[in-house]
């Protein structure tokens, strides 16, 4: 952890010397578009499109703005060498000059991200911005950069209790559908069960399994026993009366496959 913390802060130096982080100038030019930038994007938002495409569901993460200085972040993180790594309220280093922001922090013990925003549009639900990124995983660095629309997140949309329980749907398995169960539990851990050739359910040999929901997403991780860790995200189109219906938009070759699955709550 201590090397990757200095691998981070050489970066941030160095991009300040390259101009990356403009947060770094001297210049104080100030915002003159209205109100402050952290006024405006104070709370939580949702990326909902990339370069003007529907976000991917598994790219979907949730930012909340918390101080000028501070921001948590929830995200699958698709560049962990580990598969099926998530961040869970990452807490983000936050600078602010005029509208545009500079995230950096540490992911985990091997990756550190620095993200510069440059905001083109603020709006009391939706904003937009042009995102420079730079990763740092096991000592490698990447660089990208596109425009990124967010959606201001539900202030009221919680599905960590109304998931709690077990909830029961067909999926896909080695190309027939089959009936399975999810058991969501209290403590952010979740048991799945399938129904074998017998019609009996049988508990999957996970060595673990975690989930969590922000706004509309449930983040959920999990290792099958002698497998690779896997993570997925979905959206929770709704939780009523006894029935939960979710949506993926995933890649698929060139392309990308939707799927909606709908799940029954199982009385006890």
């Amino acid at each position: 952890m201590k090397h990757l913390q200095m691998c981070i802060y050489a970066a941030i130096l160095s991009l300040c010397g390259l101009g990356f982080l403009t947060s770094c100038s001297d210049d104080q030019d100030n915002n003159k578009r209205g109100k402050p930038l952290f006024e405006a994007i104070l709370g939580r938002w949702q990326t909902v499109e990339y370069d003007g495409e529907p976000a991917i569901t598994d790219e979907k993460a949730i930012l909340n703005f918390v101080s000028p200085t501070t921001c948590y972040m929830n995200m699958l993180l698709a560049d962990n060498e580990e598969k099926g790594g998530w961040g869970h309220d990452i807490q983000f280093d936050m600078q602010i000059k005029g509208y545009t922001l500079t995230l950096f922090g540490i992911v985990n013990d091997d990756i550190a991200a620095i993200y510069e925003m440059q905001f083109t549009s603020v709006k009391a639900n939706t904003m937009v911005c042009k995102m420079r990124t730079r990763t740092i995983v096991n000592g490698e660095e990447r660089e990208d950069a596109y425009t990124v629309k967010f959606v201001r997140a539900s202030a009221t949309t919680d599905y960590n209790e109304q998931i709690v329980g077990i909830w029961e749907a067909d999926y896909w398995e080695n190309a027939v559908f089959t009936r399975c169960r999810y058991e969501f539990k209290d403590d952010g851990t979740y048991s799945f069960y399938y129904l074998d050739a017998q019609g009996q359910w049988q508990l999957a040999q996970d060595d673990y399994s975690y989930f969590f929901c922000d706004d509309n997403l449930v983040y959920m991780r999990w290792k099958n026993t002698g497998k690779e860790p896997q993570c997925e995200c979905w959206d929770i189109k709704r939780i009523d009366q006894g029935v939960m219906t979710w949506h993926s938009r995933r890649s698929k070759g060139e392309g990308t496959a939707e799927r909606t699955v709908e799940f029954t709550k199982v009385q006890n």
